[in-house]
C-alpha cells in the first residue's frame, strides 16, 4: 500500500504540482478505496481458506475419531458407530474405508463371540 500510495502521489505531483487541493482530491479517494478492495480481499481470502480447511481436516478428524471410538468399542459391534461424511467433502474414499473396517471387525467379533459360547455350551 504504501508503494502505491508513493507513486501515485509523486506522478500526481510531477502532472500538478505541489496543488495540495487536487493532490487530496485524488490521494484520499485513492486511499479508502483501496483499504475497501484490501480488506474485501483479505475477508474473502480468509473464509475460501476456512472453507478449504475444513473439507479436509473435516474427514480426517472424524475418521480419526472414528478409529479412537472403534479402539474403545471393547469389540461390541452394537457400539461401533457409522462414518458419515458430508457433501462435497474431500477424501471420499474414506468412508469406504470405514465400511470396510466395520464389516471386518463385526464379522471377527461375532465369529468370535460364536467360538466363545461353543465353549462354554459344550458339556465337561
Amino acid at each position: 500500500m504504501v508503494f502505491s500510495y508513493t507513486f501515485l502521489r509523486v506522478s500526481l505531483i510531477e502532472i500538478v504540482g505541489h496543488n495540495a487541493f487536487v493532490l487530496d482530491k485524488f490521494l484520499t479517494p485513492f486511499l479508502v478505496t483501496f483499504f475497501i478492495v484490501s480488506s474485501a480481499f483479505c475477508i474473502a481470502l480468509f473464509a475460501l481458506g476456512k472453507i478449504i480447511s475444513h473439507k479436509i481436516a473435516g474427514p480426517v478428524y472424524a475418521f480419526e475419531k472414528y478409529i479412537t471410538d472403534l479402539i474403545e468399542a471393547d469389540l461390541n459391534p452394537k457400539q461401533i458407530q457409522k462414518f458419515k461424511m458430508r457433501i462435497n467433502d474431500e477424501f471420499p474414499e474414506l468412508e469406504s474405508i470405514a465400511q470396510s473396517i466395520t464389516r471386518k471387525l463385526s464379522v471377527e467379533v461375532l465369529e468370535e463371540n460364536n467360538d466363545t459360547e461353543n465353549q462354554y455350551s459344550k458339556p465337561a
